[in-house]
Formats: C-alpha cells, structure tokens, sequence
C-alpha cells in the first residue's frame, strides 16, 4: 500500500492481474508494437488508456523504445525535426498536418515518460509547455511571412505590434496533457499603421491552423475568453483600449490571472511592455484585503461523492485549485511590496512566500509536493481519453481499473490515498487569509437556498465550472448561457456597468439558475430573464432586491415562464417589483380603486390613471398566476378596475368637452356588456361598451370663453364617445388601458357611435335579435349622471320582464354562429388553440352557460362541466402566455409543457386530445340545447338529458 506523497506513480505491475484473459489480449496487442522487454508495460498502458493505445500504433517499435530510453532527447530532436521542416511547406494544410503529429509523437513520449518513472511531474509541465510554446512562436511566424505587409524583425521569430499572452496553465509553464491555451492577443493599429481586422484575420488563422479537427485530430484548443469582455470585443484587441478596460473595469479575478501572464509569442518585447504597464494593476502597494471577498467565490468546498466515484480532483475539496487559490491570493495581497512573489510559477511562488516568512518552509515543501501529486493523478484521467476532464471514473470496475493504473493494488488503496492527500492538503494550506475565506463561503452557504446547495453552485466566475454547472442541471445551452453571463459581468449591457450592480448578480446567480433550472424549460426561462435583464437602464435595485429577498426569485421566474406579458412589465417597470415586498401583497387581492389627483390637468390625469392601474393589474395577475385568489374574485377584481378606468376617463372626457365646446344640457351614460357587465373580466378583455345619452336634439352646446365653437347635441356626444375610446385604447409612454368593442350598440357599426335613449328603447322594443336582448339581460351601468342611469335601469328590467321567445332564440342563436363560423373558419384538426372561435371552444361554452343561466332546466352534467371548466383554463394560460395574440395556429413549446404540467398530463398531445373531446362535447351540447324549444318543460330536457 502507498502511503507516501510521490508526485508519480510509476506501473510497477500490471493493470489487470484478475483477469489473466483479458490482460492477455492486451500482451498481444503491445507485442505487435512493442519491444519484448517492454511488453508488460505497454499492455498496462493499453489496457487502461484506450487513447495511448491509439495513439501508440502509429509508432514504430524502435521509436516507441525510444520513448522510454530518453525521453527528453527524443521530445527536443522532434521539436527541432519540425521547426526545421515547416520551411519547406507550402500551403495550410501540411504544416496543420506536421503540428498535430508534432503533438502526438511528444504527448505519447510524456505520458509514457511519467507512467514508467522516468519524468517527474515538473518535467512533464516543463515539456507539455514547451512544446505548446515552441509551436505558437512557430505557428505565428508561418502566419506573418505570409502576409505581405507584415516583415519580421530582423533575427526574430516575433513580428512587431502582435502580441501573443499566455495566462493560465501555460502562462505558468504548468500545462497539463489534455489542457486548452489560454491566451490574450493583442495588436497595436496605430504603431503598425495595419488596420485592426488584419489582426483579428491573423487571429482567426491562428486558431484554426491550431484548433481545427481534421483526419489528424487537433493541435491545441485555444481560449481566448480571458480578453476583456469576449461577448462583446474581437478576438485580437488594441493593447490601447486593453490596457485602459483593466485600469477602469477589471475585477479580481482578472487581477488573479495575470499573475500567470507572459508574452510567448509574436512581438515578445511589445508584450512585456504591456505588462509592466499592467503592474499597479496587478499588484497594489498597500494591503487590499478585498481580494478575500472577491475571490471566496472561487473557493470550491464540494462534498466528496461516496467512494470517491467522480470526484473532481481540480475542483473538489482541498484539491488542486484550493493549493493555486491560497498562492494566488497570497501573491495578491504581499506581491505589491514584494516583487519575489511577482512569479507566474506555483512552485517558485510557494517558495517565495517561505523566504518571506509568509508560509513555514515545511509548508511551502508539502503544498509543492501535494500540488505534484494532484496533478499527476489530473494527468491519469486524462491520460484516458485525452479530454479536458478532472472527474475521476464514476463506475466501480473503471475506478479500479484506474486505481491500478495510478500505480495502487485496489481501489481501497487510491480512495486512502485521495483521503490522506485531502487531509494533508487542508492541513499545509491552513492560513489566517484563507481560513477567514473559508467561513465567509460556509456562512454564505448557510443563507443559500436548498435548490442551490443540493446543486452545489461552484465559482460561477470560473468560465469552465460555470459551463459545467449549467450544463449538469439542466442546461442545454450552457456555453451560449455562460458567454452571456461573462458579458453581464463584464458590464457589457447598462444594468451591470455598475460594479455594484455586478457584485449583487454574482451573489444572486446561484440562486437564480437553481430556479431557472428547475423549470420545465431552463433555456427559454434563462432567455426570459435575460430578455428582462438587458432591457433595463439599470441594475443595482433590481439585483440588491432579488439577493435579499430570495424567495421573489422563484416566483420571477414563474413569471418569466408562465406569463410572458407579465415579464414584459416587468422589463419596462421593474418598479413592479416593489410591490412585492408588501406581506399584504400575497394576502388579498389589491384595492381596485384610483386615487387621482383631480386638481392635476388632463394629460397629468390620464397618465396617473395608467401608472396606478399598472401595479394594480400586476397584483391580480400575480394573483391569478400563482392561484393566491379564487376566479370568481380575480374576474370581479379585473371588473372594477374597468369600470373605475371607464369611470374616470369618461370624466375626463366630459370635462375636456366643456373646455373644448362648452356645457350642454343633456345626460350620458356608458353601458357595459359581455364580460365587463357579468363581472366576468379578465387581464386581457375587451370592453364591450354602448354610449347612450338623453337631452333635446334641437340643443346646441354654449360654446367656451376661449373661442371654442358651438355644436349640436348628437355631434357633441358623438365626440365625447370618440374621445373616451381614444383614451382608453391609445398607447402612451405610460402603456394602454383596454381594447373597446362598441359593436353592441344598436345598428352596430353601421350606427352612430353615441345612441340616444329613445332609439335604445325603440330598438329593443321591435328590432333587436334575440341574442342581442338576451346579452342586454347581462347588461349594467358603468358610469353616467343618475337620471339616465335610474331610466337605463328600468328599461333593463322591462327587457328582462319580457319573455324571449324560445324558439326565435334558438334559431337566431344558431344563425348568429353559421355566420360566425363562415366569417372566420377555423379547422380544429389543423388549428385547434384558436380557442375562442373553434366549435365548442370558449365562445360557445360563454353561451351555453348563459343559456343554462336563463332556463334553469338546461342541466349541464358534470363531464359537461369538467369540459368547460378545462376549456376555460386552457383559455386562460393562452392569454396569460400569450396576451392579445392568444388566436395562433401553433402553440409555443414552452407554452405546451407549462399547460400539460399544470393539468398533470404527460404532455402536449395529451393535452390537445382531451381539447378535442371537450370541444366536440360542449359543441354538441350546445347544438342540442339551440335545436330544443327553449321554453320547454324541465320534464321534456330532463328526459333528452338522461338519454344523453
């Protein structure tokens, strides 16, 4: 058993002793490539390393001996073998193909190198960036001589004014086997006199010559998301506007990284220039103890999984990137006044930090070696697959499988390893700084919520943990989510551009993706937030409100997925928000009355009308959303705010008619049908409307004291009709009230729009439909003088003293619809959510309900009653998914999956088959009910009812 900390851990025997079979198989296959006297070890190596097997095979014998004869010579003759044969290529495509069998000859040669002993952990950082360096500076000057305008330097592989930054791994010379290049480019325009889209050009060139898949695989993966906001700048950026982005926005982490930066290609000199102008930046001459809150985000304290099955060992507990957090930071806060600790190395920092007494000299030795031994079993994993990966195996054969391959007897012998080198790790890196980090990340997860630690949100500063997170629950999309997260905190759109505002969405993401993941669609929740998110001026309120009041995140983003129109007010007036805060809030429903300040002029009238319905609305809605209220209330709610709308805009309106044409001796009314005279509203009704008025029609208006003219009784009321519906339905800076519908009114359109109260009279006296008196039964007054109103009332309830008819309302009934259904066809098999004019849909079970209303004999079963409640409720989420645009032929995904979870089906076919079974039902009924005499006895529907 090992119980020592060797930075490597050479196959002293084979992998697979248990199974003499199947290591067999591998013997035979290393005999076919292999020297005898290297067979056991090369089977080992296959046996564990399905990629090294691979790769292995396009050797030789002699050149796979070689390899564990003398690594190093044969990793220097091929570097050397390579500079000299990229003179004599000819075009992309051959020096794309020598560069990546460059890296595939020398990647096999260090990973053989480490597994068989003969290089230690140092050496194989030394070579893996080497070789990285080697081949940028090579790859750059192919690049430059073959653009014209760019001359070399005379004696020098680097071309002036094009800067090549390493940071990261290889900026450390630490490079691991299968790690990306994390690089900045930069150019210099006004230097060069070369346009900038030059350098992007020779950027995009680098990359691909480097990065492109082809039938020899890839060189190098190149990142160049550490540049200054890389969802918003170019890939090679004007070292003028880098260096004054990292004076004036950069964040700590920033800082943190370029500790590792160091100019490796291109014009080498002009790079370190840049730098030293980047010290005061990096390194502050006083202690700046921010850097701990800054930094604790990056602190990954994740629990170990059990048996060690797929635990991370770069981001786990007190594994790699907790040794490099407590270099960085220390560099950070002393480096400014201590230029030894300027290093881009771990080791050497390490031991820095010893000399000034920072760290004990013990402790610098053990967190090098423990830092050794972590990443030689990071180099085993991926050793494997050749794949950007820290995972250890998460199945119990590959884990010992890969126990042996890390030079362990079993896999009880790797997981005492990985305890003892945790414990040694929190043990060595134990500090006053760090440890003060540690309780700030714990008590920052005590406030956390549930959602978010059972999903153990890591660093979501760290690009690459981020994309993992957000892939891992749930995300789809999680690298275009990730880059538009970067932006955001790069201050790329105005609601972050404020550090502070910054600071609280960094606290609040957590929380915010644990809730946006477990929705039924996280993308389309995250676009949702984000739509909102980036349309607002500013942040800081928003992102303080929401970090410390958790609990409104959830129900954000059920906004944000349920009701896209309600996320579209909150986009515009993210003061909704506020009421939130209110305990009433979710208490009761919001008072429905306006307080106007009726001293104001109009114009300050009507926007105040508009800025106190929009909180209100939103509360009801909310209400309706989350079912904090009952329909019956919601509908009532919706109601009055109308009729306290209609009332004050009428008033309104009356008083710019004295200003306009003066007084005028009569009365006006406005009645409301439909949903607003049933108290049966809701957030996206119309207003069915009749403007009536009684007065002389010989009577002119006075006229004002400013040269306003005179007019007649009907053209004045007319006026006053038109100007109520302009400022209710108008769109202004402060939104739109309601859609008005005045076809109603007697004559409909082909009437006049104001009517006088004779004419109503007369109309429903001897012209009227059926259907039209029976949607006056439901009818009531709005607003009007009292008078009018008490002569509305009585003509209300003569019409309902008189009976209708049966059969003519029957047959008008069934008229009514034949010509609705000709006017606007609609073909349930091919547009079945058109729910308000499909047969059976909304309209119809409105008017069967009326008609069971009307004749109490008119049963309706309680499947009947099931169909129209669930037709209803479809109806609803359309309008609240959908607003105004709730007639479509092709329902939205997102809007299928909310209404088939909501009514615990399986899913959207589901859904669309009981509609079509509802509808076909109520459908039916309906047209039984109009074919009966209406008038006929409860017997006589009882009987058809019990045959139903």
């Amino acid at each position: 058993m090992r119980t020592d900390l060797d930075t490597n851990f050479s196959l002293s025997q084979p992998l697979i002793s248990s199974d003499e079979a199947k290591f067999t198989i591998w013997q035979e296959r290393a005999a076919e490539l292999c020297h005898k006297s290297d067979q056991s070890l090369w089977a080992s190596i296959f046996a564990a390393a399905p990629h090294l097997h691979q790769t292995a095979q396009q050797f030789s014998a002699d050149s796979l001996h070689q390899m564990l004869i003398s690594p190093a010579d044969e990793i220097a003759q091929e570097i050397n073998d390579w500079q000299a044969a990229c003179a004599n290529y000819i075009d992309d495509n051959a020096f794309m193909s020598a560069v990546r069998k460059l890296r595939v000859k020398v990647w096999l040669t260090i990973a053989v190198a480490e597994l068989s002993g003969r290089f230690s952990m140092p050496d194989c950082y030394h070579y893996l960036s080497l070789t990285a360096e080697k081949v940028l500076q090579r790859t750059t000057f192919w690049i430059c001589e073959q653009t014209a305008i760019m001359q070399p330097l005379r004696e020098e592989t680097y071309y002036k004014g094009y800067i090549i930054l390493a940071l990261g791994k290889l900026g450390a010379a630490e490079l691991n086997y299968s790690s990306d290049l994390d690089l900045i480019i930069l150019h210099d325009s006004a230097a060069t006199g070369i346009d900038r889209q030059h350098f992007v050009a020779m950027t995009r060139r680098l990359v691909h010559l480097l990065s492109a898949q082809t039938k020899d695989g890839f060189a190098f993966r190149i990142d160049l998301r550490l540049r200054p906001d890389p969802g918003a700048t170019a890939i090679s950026i004007d070292q003028t506007a880098a260096l004054s982005y990292y004076e004036s926005q950069a964040r700590t982490w920033e800082r943190a990284a370029f500790i590792r930066a160091r100019p490796i290609a291109g014009d080498r000199k002009a790079g370190q220039a840049f730098l030293d102008e980047l010290q005061p930046f990096i390194w502050r001459r006083y202690l700046d103890y921010s850097v701990i809150d800054d930094l604790k985000i990056w602190l990954q304290k994740k629990p170990v999984p059990a048996e060690y099955f797929g635990f991370d060992v770069k981001n786990g507990a007190y594994a790699i990137r907790h040794i490099e957090l407590l270099t960085h930071i220390l560099q950070l806060l002393n480096g400014g006044r201590h230029k030894c600790l300027r290093t881009n190395s771990t080791h050497e920092a390490l031991e820095q930090l010893a000399h000034l007494n920072i760290l004990t000299k013990p402790q610098s030795k053990q967190l090098q070696s423990l830092y050794d031994a972590w990443r030689c079993i990071e180099h085993r994993i991926q050793y494997q697959r050749d794949a950007h990966l820290y995972r250890l195996p998460r199945g119990a054969e590959d884990f010992e499988v890969f126990a042996r391959f890390s030079g362990f007897e079993t896999a009880t012998e790797l997981r005492r390893h990985l305890e003892q080198l945790q414990g040694q790790t929190a043990s060595a890196a134990h500090h006053p700084v760090l440890q003060k980090l540690l309780e700030s990340k714990t008590n920052q997860q005590n406030i956390t919520s549930q959602a978010t630690v059972e999903n153990h949100a890591p660093n979501l500063q760290d690009v690459d943990l981020r994309r993992e997170w957000l892939a891992n629950i749930g995300f789809e999309n999680a690298y275009s989510i990730s880059n538009i997260v970067d932006g955001w905190l790069s201050g790329r759109i105005a609601a972050t551009r404020n550090s502070r505002a910054q600071q609280y969405l960094i606290k609040l993401l957590p929380e915010l993706f644990a809730q946006l993941a477990s929705t039924d669609m996280p993308d389309e929740a995250f676009a949702a937030f984000a739509d909102v998110i980036e349309g607002q001026p500013a942040g800081v309120q928003i992102f303080a409100l929401l970090e410390f009041h958790p609990k409104l995140v959830g129900l954000i983003v059920d906004i944000l997925t349920s009701a896209p129109q309600l996320a579209d007010q909150i986009r515009r007036y993210p003061e909704l928000m506020e009421s939130l805060l209110d305990p009433a809030f979710f208490q009761q429903l919001p008072d429905t009355s306006l307080q106007i300040d009726i001293d104001a002029s109009i114009e300050a009238q009507l926007d105040q009308i508009r800025r106190l319905m929009r909180p209100i609305r939103f509360g009801i809605s909310v209400h309706q959303l989350q079912r904090l209220s009952d329909e019956t209330e919601i509908a009532q709610a919706y109601t009055e705010l109308a009729s306290q709308a209609v009332y004050h805009i009428t008033r309104l309106a009356r008083a710019d008619m004295i200003r306009r044409h003066g007084r005028i001796t009569a009365e006006f009314a406005l009645i409301g049908l439909g949903s607003l005279g049933r108290y049966a509203m809701n957030g996206h009704s119309d207003l069915d409307l009749i403007a009536i008025y009684d007065g002389d029609l010989s009577c002119q208006s006075e006229g004002d004291a400013h040269g306003g003219r005179s007019i007649g009784l009907s053209a004045y009321m007319i006026r006053l009709t038109q100007t109520i519906v302009s400022w209710l339905t108008i769109h202004t800076s402060e939104g739109a009230l309601y859609e008005v519908d005045m076809r109603l009114r007697p004559d409909g359109n082909a009437g006049p729009l104001s009517v006088h109260v004779e004419r109503l009279h007369n109309y429903f006296e001897s012209e009227a439909w059926p259907w039209e008196r029976l949607a006056f039964h439901s009818a009531r007054t709005i607003t009007g003088d009292d008078r009018l109103i008490s002569v509305l009332d009585k003509l209300q309830k003569m019409l309902k003293a008189q009976p209708i008819e049966p059969r003519k309302l029957g047959e008008n009934l069934q008229t009514m619809r034949a010509k609705l259904h000709a006017a606007f066809p609609v073909d349930m098999e091919k547009t079945p959510w058109r729910l308000k004019r499909i047969a059976g849909g909304s309209l119809d079970c409105d008017l069967l309900q009326q008609l069971a209303s009307k004749y109490p004999h008119i049963i309706l079963t309680e499947d009947e009653a099931k169909a129209i409640s669930r037709i209803e409720f479809l109806s609803y989420w359309l309008q609240v998914g959908l607003g105004r645009k709730a007639e479509i032929e092709q329902l939205p995904e997102r809007l299928g999956v909310l209404m088939a979870r909501h009514m615990n089906m399986p899913g959207q076919q589901a859904v669309l088959n009981q509609l079509r079974q509802d509808t076909a039902l109520i459908a039916q009924r309906l047209e039984t009910a109009l074919q009966l005499d209406l008038g006929a006895s409860p017997e006589t529907d009882k009987h058809h009812h019990n045959k139903e």
